[in-house]
């Protein structure tokens, strides 16, 4: 599977069973999670059979239930080295396949100065597939030309889920296509 279609099967699990993951599978994501930390300059980790991971506030505004196995990605906090956690990933084994997600209209996230071509309609179409917090998908992109920049929206981590879209719209859109302003 490829990263476009890896964006559009997406969904989202909030119940998970109380099932270990299997050792093939762990040693597969420790090996993902240190390249991806190679390359990102993130300190991501892996934490298995936490039964507490997820009782907090945001856990419960979220939904969540019998999350016991998460990836962690850490950051630096500031020029005195300390680290911070910004976001946590649930993973595991969901009591069911979970839901898919819902998407604004193109319309509502994109303003381009004349008939918009496809590459910039794809990279859009993407931007609508990636996870936000809360699902409020608070960003517009804009288009002239081959020019696009991006704009995050007011809200809960909005900043985070502007560098998630961004990327999202690159996939979609082809890098090659245009120019970020």
């Amino acid at each position: 599977m490829d990263l476009l279609q890896a964006m559009k099967e997406r969904h989202s699990v909030r119940s998970y069973d109380e099932k270990s993951i299997e050792a093939g599978t762990v040693e597969k994501l420790r090996s993902f999670i240190k390249e991806c930390n190679k390359e990102s300059g993130l300190h991501m980790q892996l934490v298995l059979d936490e039964p507490h991971a997820f009782e907090g506030f945001m856990a419960h505004y979220g939904k969540f239930s019998g999350v016991r196995n998460y990836i962690a990605l850490i950051s630096r906090k500031g020029n005195d080295l300390e680290e911070k956690l910004c976001l946590v990933i649930a993973i595991g084994y969901g009591q069911t396949q979970g839901v898919s997600h819902n998407s604004k209209p193109r319309e509502k996230v994109m303003n381009a100065e004349a008939a918009p071509q496809d590459w910039f309609l794809r990279g859009i179409d993407a931007t609508l597939l990636a996870p936000t917090a809360m699902n409020q998908q608070k960003f517009t992109f804009t288009c002239k030309g081959n020019l696009v920049s991006a704009k995050a929206g007011l809200g809960f981590y909005s900043k985070t889920d502007l560098g998630i879209v961004k990327y999202h719209f690159e996939l979609g859109a082809g890098r090659e296509n245009f120019r970020w302003v």
